[in-house]
Parts: C-alpha cells; sequence; structure tokens
C-alpha cells in the first residue's frame, strides 16, 4: 500500500470559536477558543502532530456510513502504517460506486450494511444530496439545510458492528470513524467494553442539538465514552454552523502520547 508523507503544521486550527464548557459540555483537551475553522476535519488533522505515537499505532481503520469514502487520502496522509480499511454503507447506489473505486485496493474491504444497534430490517431516508441520508428522520436539520431534502425511503439491513466482525473475522478497529447522521450513538453505545478497551480513536460525528429526529447529542456520546476516553475536542461543520460537526476521542491508555493532558490524568 502506498504510504504518504504528513504534511500538517503543528499550527492547524483545531476548533470553532466557542469553547466547549461555554456550551456546557466538559472541556475537550484540544479546545482552543477563537480559532477560525477551514474544513470540518480540522480536529482529526490535529493528530499526527499533536500525538504522534498515537497515529503511528493506527493500522486498521473502520469508517462507519462511508458514503463515497472521501476521507480515503487524508487518511493515508494521517496515518503513516494503514493496513486494513473496512467500509460499511448501506445506499445500494453508494456500495457500488465504492465496490468501483476500491477494487483495485487489497486494504479495503466494502460492507453494505447499516450499522447499528440491532440486527434486522429498518427504513433508511434518502436525502436529494444523498449525504444527508440517515436511519432518522430530519429535524432541526432541516432548518440548518432548508434545500436538503427526503426523496425516498429504503428498506436496508441493519446489523451490529461486532456481529459483522465476528462473522466476517475482521481484524479489531485501531480507528473507528462514524457518520451516520443523528444514529451515531446507536452505534457507540452497543460496542462491547472489549472493543472499546482496544479502540485507540473514535472520530464520530455529533450535535448539539437535535439535528436528527431522536438523536443523541454529544453529551451523550461523551458521557457514553467517559469512562475509557480522553474527549479531545469538537470541530464545528463551518463558521455557520456551530452546533454540528465531528468530535475526537482517545483511550486513555493512550494519554501518555498527550502533551495536553495533565500528568494526574495520564493513567486513570
Amino acid at each position: 500500500m502506498p504510504k504518504k508523507n504528513r504534511y500538517l503544521s503543528p499550527n492547524t486550527p483545531s476548533s470553532s470559536e466557542t469553547s466547549a464548557s461555554a456550551s456546557g459540555f466538559s472541556p475537550a483537551i484540544w479546545w482552543t477558543a477563537k480559532q477560525r475553522i477551514e474544513t470540518v476535519d480540522d480536529l482529526l488533522k490535529e493528530i499526527p502532530c499533536r500525538s504522534p505515537k498515537a497515529a503511528e499505532q493506527v493500522r486498521v481503520i473502520y469508517a462507519v456510513g462511508a458514503n463515497k469514502f472521501q476521507e480515503h487520502e487524508l487518511l493515508l496522509d494521517l496515518f503513516p502504517n494503514i493496513e486494513q480499511i473496512y467500509l460499511f454503507e448501506p445506499i445500494p447506489k453508494l456500495v457500488e460506486h465504492l465496490e468501483e473505486a476500491t477494487a483495485n485496493l487489497d486494504y479495503v474491504r466494502v460492507f453494505p450494511y447499516a450499522i447499528s444497534d440491532h440486527e434486522g430490517i429498518a427504513d433508511f431516508h434518502i436525502t436529494n444530496n444523498l449525504e444527508s441520508s440517515s436511519l432518522l428522520e430530519l429535524e432541526k436539520h432541516k432548518e440548518v439545510y432548508p434545500w436538503v431534502e427526503k426523496t425516498e425511503t429504503v428498506k436496508v439491513q441493519c446489523r451490529k458492528l461486532e456481529t459483522v466482525m465476528h462473522e466476517f473475522n475482521l481484524r479489531a478497529p485501531d480507528l473507528l470513524f462514524v457518520d451516520v447522521q443523528g444514529a451515531e450513538y446507536q452505534i457507540i453505545s452497543s460496542l462491547t467494553d472489549k472493543l472499546l478497551s482496544s479502540l485507540k480513536l473514535l472520530y464520530t460525528e455529533a450535535s448539539t442539538i437535535e439535528f436528527y429526529k431522536g438523536a443523541k447529542n454529544l453529551r451523550d456520546i461523551q458521557d457514553c465514552l467517559n469512562d475509557r476516553f480522553h474527549f479531545l475536542g469538537f470541530s464545528a461543520q463551518e463558521n455557520r454552523v456551530r452546533n454540528h460537526g465531528n468530535a475526537l476521542f482517545m483511550n486513555k491508555s493512550l494519554a501518555y502520547t498527550l502533551p495536553d493532558v495533565p500528568p494526574d490524568q495520564q493513567h486513570e
């Protein structure tokens, strides 16, 4: 597999202009107030700069809600030792795209499932931009992005992540990348202690409001992960949309790689 050199500088911006504590959430280790966001993945880009030892340990990546896997090149840049990438995507036309795009990449494998907290068939709501499609109905999303509309509802196969892992004998993830439009908590809360203990990094879409109907928010995800993971930060979707974006968590076992973590928190 081709490797790429890191191109990031330590000054890459990593957060929105509002602090986590001011928003009512637990302070994030990497949160820096009053920095302008350039892209939604700015927080992810901080990993090789602030914790190169953690980046080097990422060998297996799971992208749940892969869409067209637009992050492929970025992940190759950030994590120099990638050996395997597993993609999970339930929309048939996107599954076909992923299979064609990765046909010659022996380190990538595609699974046509909607990962969730249960097994079975479920309604999946397709939107006109595809990227906002979800197991959940649009809620505040309709106010923030009024041009995005549901176009149809299809049936998809839901699977628990660890059920698929065991069935296909998949390697456990070092980085779990979750982007399932409001259903992130369903996945994260269903992970077993065994998987969470081995997981090094979790990068997930999250909101501070009910972006999708019935969706849990960032605080709920923090509470779910608090025992095992440090909350490193939240990067908003864009400066116009401050209440929806991505959150980054690191296993506390890797706290020794973080200069930002006080010594008394490095061995919890």
